[in-house]
């Protein structure tokens, strides 16, 4: 697998769980390619800065997370499609 940046891994994790059912932390883990470990140190980080909340053990996007998606998500284009 070729090396990815912070912000792909958190675009591929926000990603997962921008569905209506959420996602739970296997999905995220299988969804973002990270294993056990970093799912538990990025989820940490991504709850912390309020992109994702937790219900009953599944997790959702904010709208803070949705609006960061969109950045990350245009961000890629402009990093990747470009000349």
């Amino acid at each position: 697998m070729k090396y990815r940046g912070k912000h792909e891994i958190y675009q591929a994790m926000l990603e997962t769980c921008n569905d209506s059912l959420g996602a739970n932390r296997t999905r995220i883990m299988y969804g973002a390619e990270l294993s056990w470990g970093q799912v538990q140190d990025y989820m940490d980080n991504v709850i912390n800065k309020g992109l994702i909340e937790e219900r009953k053990k599944r997790y959702f996007l904010t709208q803070k997370g949705r609006e960061t998606l969109n950045i990350l998500i245009d961000l890629h284009e402009l990093l990747h499609d470009g000349p």
